[in-house]
């Protein structure tokens, strides 16, 4: 598979670890098309078997599956990078339950094959995958952020996007998610890039923002985990300023818009487990990262202009109705912050301080929303002018000028 027309320009960067690659022809081979489908079809009759129970056999089939008895610190960055596109090729192989390669001409086999045999198959995938990326970083000592292979693998396989496919309604959401955690972390870039590349992919993203709870299903992710998830990933994106052309390019600014707002006032569903602790570090709440990524998608960015915000009428109107309150609180509760670390550590630069605070997404926004007229009564209906006041107590122009629009 890895060395078939599938693999792209990426086969020369991988090594032939599972031996001698297959005789393949265009021609039927028996009920499938060519001989490459009828493999896979093997393949995965023979993956489905070892993957019911726990056995030494069907441990052998997976270890030798993910080159795991052999697998050391010695490790080429070819190797590696076959084990993870054999993982990837497989789950890409997989993706299609309607009419793909796998599916059973059978309809009496159909509901076995979604509910049992595709779900045992995905489970040992997106294991193996977890695993080889873990192990990986053990034997480097490092992320490899930097290993050209493993990113040519991961953006050309599209490992991000599988996983979150299968993040919203499919059985192996658990560890879907363990898998997105791990490239967000040790492969940030590739994973904010795949997001953003794909209709499909970003407005998954956007889904896992309100995904509701699921009372039937005992699962280890809960929907706040998703949320977290999709807030950081959106605020990163956007921070890098990819977010905004990708939601224009998709047209999902609407969607972004109202997906972001709620998850901003659905933050009493939040457990505080956030997992920017992990993987930031910053420890952001889900609404301030939900503003952030609003920032990013009502942003537009040139090479010779600062960070613009641009609001058609409509947007200004219902955004500041949705979340002035909670806008107008989160900016009062920095300027509280900020107040606070100076007075308890005196050689803090105020200007820094300054800055950090006006020049934040949330005050951008603030003042790009207090510039329209039709959101200006609503910011100050909701404790909107309190925080305008500090922003322009801080020299802030726009800030300056809509305090003025509120006095005439």
């Amino acid at each position: 598979m890895l060395h078939s027309s599938e693999a792209g320009n990426n086969a020369t960067e991988m090594e032939p670890i599972y031996g001698p690659v297959l005789s393949l022809c265009e021609e039927s081979c028996g009920n499938f098309g060519n001989s490459l489908h009828a493999a896979i079809s093997i393949l995965f009759s023979i993956a489905a078997y070892c993957s019911l129970t726990d056995s030494l056999v069907n441990t052998a089939f997976w270890d030798a599956f993910f080159e795991k008895r052999s697998r050391s610190i010695k490790d080429s960055d070819g190797k590696q990078a076959s084990i993870v596109a054999a993982g990837a090729v497989f789950l890409n192989f997989l993706a299609d339950e309607g009419t793909g390669i796998c599916v059973p001409k059978d309809a009496s086999k159909l509901e076995y094959y979604l509910s049992v045999l595709l779900p045992c198959v995905r489970e040992r995938l997106l294991y193996g995958l977890h695993t080889a990326f873990m192990e990986i970083n053990a034997f480097s000592g490092k992320s490899d952020q930097t290993d050209p292979s493993l990113q040519n693998v991961l953006c050309h396989f599209g490992v991000t996007q599988a996983c979150l496919s299968l993040c919203t309604t499919s059985a192996n959401i658990d560890s879907a998610f363990t898998v997105l955690e791990t490239l967000l972390h040790d492969f940030r870039d590739v994973a904010l890039s795949a997001i953003c590349s794909e209709n499909h992919s970003l407005a998954t993203v956007f889904e896992m923002l309100s995904i509701a709870t699921e009372t039937d299903h005992n699962y280890d992710t809960k929907p706040e985990m998703l949320r977290q998830f999709s807030a950081l990933a959106l605020s990163l994106a956007g921070k890098q300023g990819i977010l905004g052309p990708a939601t224009k390019r998709f047209g999902l600014r609407s969607v972004a818009i109202a997906s972001l707002s709620a998850a901003c006032l659905a933050d009493e569903l939040d457990t505080g487990e956030c997992i920017e602790e992990d993987l930031a570090g910053s420890g952001l709440s889900i609404p301030t990262m939900c503003i952030r990524s609003l920032v990013g998608v009502l942003s537009l960015n040139e090479k010779t202009d600062e960070e613009m915000i641009i609001l058609s009428s409509g947007e200004a109107k219902a955004i500041s109705s949705t979340l002035g309150k909670k806008l107008s609180e989160i900016i009062l509760a920095r300027f509280m912050k900020h107040a606070e670390i100076q007075d308890l550590e005196n050689d803090t630069d105020p200007d820094d301080n300054d800055i950090s605070v006006t020049e934040s997404p949330e005050v951008l926004l603030l003042c790009a929303l207090a510039s329209r007229k039709e959101a200006l009564l609503d910011l100050c209906v909701h404790g909107g002018l309190d925080a305008l006041s500090l922003v322009a107590a801080e020299g802030e122009t726009s800030a300056i000028l809509a305090l003025h629009e509120v006095s005439t």
